[in-house]
């Protein structure tokens, strides 16, 4: 029996070293691999500027000359098109704080002819274009508040109404 156990020992130490081992070469291997991913980056990278720099040398000498050639003018297109579009926004933007800064002109009271529709001036008792007589309310020369005919005082602040 204690043989028995001895050899399953063993072989239970041997699967261990084993499983040890392979975990080892699996870390490693990853490491490679990683280091071969960033090595692959840098010869492209490289490759890329040494094509840049040839090109730029001799740019008809590529095939691809008209292609690239294209391509960067639609890029300044597009930049041409991205700065005027800011600039649209920008003005937009000035334009509206500007209107929204600028106060707006003081509205006339008018009084409006029940007969024919005609603005009046407030506190016109007769209508300027057909003669119909207005309604004619007083309006408080201290708050301008308005008031019904008769008022003595405004209803508002308490001023006398001067007849």
């Amino acid at each position: 029996m204690s043989n028995l156990l001895g050899r399953m020992g063993k072989a239970v130490t041997g699967l261990a070293e084993t499983a040890a081992k392979q975990g080892t070469q699996l870390r490693d291997k990853i490491a490679t691999d990683r280091e071969l991913a960033e090595l692959a980056k840098q010869e492209t990278e490289l490759l890329l500027e040494i094509g840049k720099t040839a090109y730029e040398a001799n740019p008809a000498a590529w095939p691809q000359d008209e292609r690239i050639r294209l391509t960067r003018e639609r890029v300044a297109e597009i930049q041409v098109a991205v700065e005027e579009a800011a600039k649209a926004v920008a003005a937009g933007a000035a334009a509206t704080v500007a209107t929204i800064a600028t106060p707006a002109a003081p509205v006339e009271a008018q009084q409006i002819c029940p007969t024919c529709g005609q603005p009046n001036a407030a506190g016109v008792k007769f209508c300027s274009a057909c003669g119909t007589k207005l309604d004619v309310k007083p309006i408080c020369a201290a708050c301008g508040a308005e008031m019904q005919p008769g008022t003595r005082f405004c209803g508002v602040c308490g001023a006398k109404v001067e007849n």
